[in-house]
């Protein structure tokens, strides 16, 4: 191979580099010449995340070899700003809010201004077209193409979403002062480890949750920039960090403005009050005649005014909440409640470092990590004859934990192939047939609890109903994937005085400490964990096992950073995925067609395997069962908590007479499983709301009002009410089609008190191949306050298109010797063709409790899209993904 310099022209730029000719084009732009907005993420040309133009056409770098792009015009995501200037197609994408946790975004761009080039009037076809090799698994497909066309005809679309004001008379709840402290305020009172004055006359702002691309510092920032009455520009957000910030759990559960939030609205208005106390007793005047504006405490009556950090020099209040100041009442917002600019947008179109996987340390190592076909497969043998490892690069290994590590990433990468081809592994014997999954499961023995209001007991079960008249029906769920558009990474250094700083994009730094601590037998507080933001991750993905890797990479290095990068395949081999589930229904109706005996079994295993403290000699890391000195695995134990894991909205919302709702837990697996958004929501409510279906057409009742007919919950009552008139439904939306065009709807409310959302679908089935093309989808959702719409639309956009790939497409293939879905082709999801028009429709609750939106409409999608299949069908699939001809 070459090894004289190669001539490189990136962004107008001439670089010699000195790369082989046949190393990938992605490695010598991120690696030698630091531009890092191409992004590592398939390895194999699949998903447009490493997206560049050469000579003006979009291409991926991934494979490219570099010796074949010497004198071309290269152009990176970093040189479509000109002048610091952004480029239209960046504004627009800003405009559009075309981003969750935008990993994909620099690849959506260029590949946007590579079709541009060659069609500067494409039609919305040729657009979906253009983009649909480029992966999105947040679900912005929609978005972008609103951005290029923004771009191309200069015109802005309608809004995707639209605010609903309900006239049920419902009235928020009031606050008085003394009211007890919400959220993790109540655990956490100290309004310093909440706010803090900057010397920049700024704001410090710490929240124990993490951004995942959810928007949550946005929001948080919109929350405390209203209470404090400061311009959002001044708000700077801290998020989790074990050294300097609060222990607020994991992010997850859609909990993060409901808990941090709520929490930072009261500590914000206690701030603002202790501030306005100090100014009146300077003025000698009453807090009710001061007025503020960006920080500016002014008594107009006299003149006076100082500012924030003039009345507080020091920045710190020195005191707790006592729940003394009552936050803004809803009439006098003007920030919150707005569509205001994601603070994390430019950083992302530039394709600046935004994520840890662009994170570069002086002095930092690169690793890569060589594991078998499965998670706990052991290494029976590697074969080193012949293998020449260059200087600065080593192979470590303690058992069946293996890496490579050295200086030079590129040459890391080709040293990890050759030794991943020497290896020879031993899988455990615990998988079933794929064929006969479920099966396997029901064979299996169970703990089983009856539920009493979302909550496992210990209660006799009754027998399910066998009379005349049961409708009885089954719905299976297979293991699915996060499916994170990037490999997990984590960096991880050892200092002088053996302190271990970890970087990580974990959702739990504060269980990922002790966890870490407990492996390692280390003081936590020689652990420092900090969260820096990855690509999506919709739960307990490989984040946390990465972490661990790098530790004990960095423990063979102290001193130096390492940084360990998982590859696509260990990310779909190793990572937990989401459980597969079986829930079984029957249910009869009563003389009035009203439900009577409902009796439902949901079956599966854990939904949460996620690092946390466990007994002596076990853990919940991966690493550390592959040492030398392997730590065992703890046995999964059945989640007890209200509306958790298996039995998460397994209760129906309906007004039932006789209802027997059984969580059936199975402790083994053959594949691990853990945390996956919604958890077991997804499978329950599509389960629930197909029957419900069922049940509508047996009592001859059209569904969206068999629904009202059961339904008490007036906000429950509105969305579907909301829903029915944006669909135009009537009741000749019951009837089957013989065209092969169905609609359906879905309902749920998540963990049973939470959000409330109703999804309605309209799809068309090929009658001769089956395909399934969604043609158009309403989301309406009650999620309380609204903190910004657009945001929040976004999050539910992105909740459909997730859901809808995990009901049509998505499911993990697997052998006895491990998993087969190593890739996108071999586990495909959505992509921009298939993803149909999608309007929201949020219902204004001002005033009323925050209640998380990003999991809320994962369980309606599949049960919407169902509902529609079987009408266009005649008969319900039982089995995800659905497939309309099985």
């Amino acid at each position: 191979m070459a090894t004289d310099p190669i001539e490189l022209i990136v962004n107008g730029k001439h670089h010699l580099v000195s790369s082989r000719s046949d190393t990938p084009l992605l490695e010598v732009l991120r690696s030698e010449l630091g531009l890092l907005g191409a992004k590592h993420a398939c390895g194999a040309e699949q998903c447009g995340a490493c997206k560049v133009l050469v000579n003006d056409q979009d291409h991926p770098s991934c494979c490219q070899p570099v010796g074949e792009v010497t004198g071309c015009s290269i152009q990176t995501v970093e040189g479509l700003a000109e002048d610091g200037r952004l480029d239209p197609l960046q504004e627009a994408f800003i405009a559009e809010t075309a981003t969750q946790c935008g990993y994909c975004v620099p690849g959506f761009l260029m590949t946007a201004k590579g079709l541009l080039h060659r069609n500067p009037n494409p039609s919305e076809e040729e657009i979906r077209e253009a983009i649909n090799r480029n992966l999105c698994r947040c679900g912005i497909h929609n978005r972008v193409v609103r951005a290029i066309q923004r771009v191309a005809f200069g015109t802005e679309a309608e809004p995707i979403y639209r605010m609903v004001s309900p006239d049920d008379g419902l009235e928020p709840p009031s606050q008085e002062p003394g009211a007890p402290l919400p959220g993790s305020l109540a655990h956490h009172p100290n309004l310093d480890d909440w706010i803090r004055l900057r010397p920049d006359r700024g704001v410090d702002v710490y929240t124990g949750k993490v951004e995942l691309g959810q928007g949550i510092t946005t929001s948080l920032s919109q929350v405390v920039a209203e209470e404090l009455d400061v311009d959002i520009a001044r708000i700077h957000i801290h998020t989790a960090d074990t050294e300097t910030s609060l222990d607020e759990g994991s992010t997850a559960g859609s909990m993060s403005m409901e808990m941090s939030g709520g929490a930072l609205r009261q500590a914000a208005a206690e701030f603002r009050y202790q501030l306005l106390a100090i100014a009146a007793e300077e003025f000698e005047c009453r807090q009710e005649d001061l007025e503020v504006s960006n920080g500016m405490v002014q008594h107009p009556a006299s003149g006076a005014g100082k500012d924030y950090w003039d009345l507080l020099p020091e920045g710190r209040l020195g005191m707790a909440a006592t729940g003394v100041a009552v936050p803004k009442p809803p009439v006098a917002y003007s920030v919150v409640g707005q569509p205001v600019t994601r603070v994390d947008m430019e950083s992302k179109v530039r394709g600046e470092p935004a994520f840890l996987q662009d994170m570069v340390l002086p002095d930092m190592l690169h690793a890569r990590v060589v594991r078998g076909p499965v998670a706990q497969a052991s290494l029976d043998r590697i074969d080193t004859a012949g293998l020449n490892l260059p200087d600065g690069v080593r192979l470590v290994r303690d058992g069946s934990f293996l890496a490579v590590m050295g200086e030079d990433e590129i040459e890391v990468l080709r040293i990890r192939e050759q030794v991943a081809a020497r290896c020879s592994w031993h899988t455990p014997d615990r998988l079933p047939d794929q064929q006969n999954l479920y099966q396997w499961m029901n064979a299996q023995a169970s703990q089983d609890f009856l539920l009493r209001d979302g909550q496992p007991t210990s209660d006799p079960i009754p027998e399910p109903p066998k009379r005349d008249g049961v409708i009885h029906r089954t719905f299976h769920r297979p293991y699915q994937m996060h499916a994170a558009p990037g490999p997990s990474c984590a960096i991880a250094q050892l200092d002088e005085a053996g302190k271990l700083t970890v970087w990580s994009h974990s959702q739990g730094v504060f269980s990922l400490r002790a966890a870490l601590a407990h492996v390692l037998d280390k003081p936590e507080e020689e652990i420092r964990v900090t969260h820096v933001p990855g690509p999506g991750c919709y739960g307990h993905n490989g984040a946390d096992d990465v972490a661990l890797d790098a530790c004990l990479l960095a423990l063979e290095t102290p001193g130096r950073p390492v940084r360990v990068q998982w590859m696509r395949e260990d990310e779909f081999v190793q990572e937990p995925l989401g459980t597969p589930m079986v829930v079984d229904i029957r249910a009869t109706l009563n003389a009035e067609k009203r439900l009577d005996v409902w009796h439902q079994s949901s079956l599966g295993h854990t939904h949460s395997s996620r690092p946390r403290v466990a007994p002596p000699g076990e853990t919940m890391l991966l690493a550390a069962w592959e040492r030398a000195h392997p730590m065992g695995r703890p046995l999964p134990q059945p989640m007890m908590g209200r509306n958790v894991g298996l039995h998460r909205n397994a209760e129906p919302g309906y007004r039932i007479a006789r209802p027997a709702i059984v969580k059936r837990f199975l402790a083994k697996s053959g594949l691990r499983t853990s945390s996956m958004r919604s958890l077991g929501a997804l499978v329950n409510v599509w389960a629930i709301e197909s029957m419900m279906d069922e049940l509508a057409r047996e009592a001859g009742v059209d569904p969206l009002e068999f629904r009202l007919q059961h339904l008490e919950d007036p906000r429950g009552r509105k969305v579907l009410e909301v829903l029915g008139e944006a669909m135009n439904w009537n009741a000749s939306s019951r009837e089957d089609a013989a065209d092969g065009k169905g609609r359906g709807i879905g309902y749920g409310r998540y963990k049973g008190d939470k959000s409330l959302v109703a999804v309605g679908v309209d799809l068309a089935v090929d009658i001769a191949s089956g395909a399934i093309t969604l043609e158009e989808a309403h989301i309406v959702a009650d999620t309380g306050q609204v903190i910004n719409p657009d945001g929040l639309s976004a999050q539910l956009e992105g909740a459909f298109v997730q859901a809808a790939s995990l009901t049509l497409l998505e499911e993990v293939k697997f052998t006895r010797p491990g998993v087969a879905s190593t890739d996108w082709d071999t586990y495909p999801i959505l992509r921009t063709v298939q993803v149909p028009a999608i309007h929201t429709h949020l219902i204004r609750r001002d005033g009323f409790p925050v209640l998380g939106a990003g999991e809320a409409a994962i369980g309606p999608v599949p049960a919407a899209i169902g509902n529609a299949l079987a009408r266009a069908r005649g008969k319900h699939p039982n089995s995800l993904p659905l497939q309309p001809n099985a």
